[in-house]
């Protein structure tokens, strides 16, 4: 009885101290074969941008784009779906790829989309442009 209550209390510890995703390294990240999809902070995806060999979706219409994207982001309007499927085929499946829309909603559809697609690292800027703005992080006017 002790033995089996001491195994279950040990696998409650082991399973809680389990690492997250987020704090796995991106060399790490680069060698998972299965498809993974991750919310970051817009801190995360400012750092990720900085270290370069990642592709920044901005998903938002048009009118939304016009007040600012992150630099060097594509855009690919997510209600736009065949434009969206255009910007999509120029896109290196093997190469991490960080969307963003307005709060969250929007990319984390198209973060759906990608993975289905065979993208394997997908990362949703939680928050998205608002958050972004609100973090005090730069925006280039288009």
């Amino acid at each position: 009885m002790f033995r089996v209550i001491g195994l279950v209390i040990f696998g409650l510890v082991v399973s809680c101290q389990s690492p997250v995703h987020s704090e796995y390294s991106a060399e790490t990240l680069a060698q998972i074969q299965t498809p993974l999809l991750l919310n970051i902070s817009p801190a995360e995806a400012q750092k990720r941008i900085a270290e370069g060999n990642v592709a920044v979706i901005d998903v938002r219409t048009a009118g939304e784009v016009a007040e600012g994207m992150i630099a060097g982001a594509t855009h690919a309007d997510i209600l736009t779906p065949s434009d969206f499927e255009k910007s999509l085929s120029s896109l290196d499946p093997s190469k991490p790829i960080i969307v963003y829309c307005k709060v969250g909603g929007r990319s984390k559809k198209a973060a759906d989309l990608l993975i289905d697609r065979g993208f394997f690292q997908v990362y949703n800027i939680s928050g998205g442009m608002d958050a972004w703005k609100a973090a005090e992080l730069p925006i280039e006017k288009i």
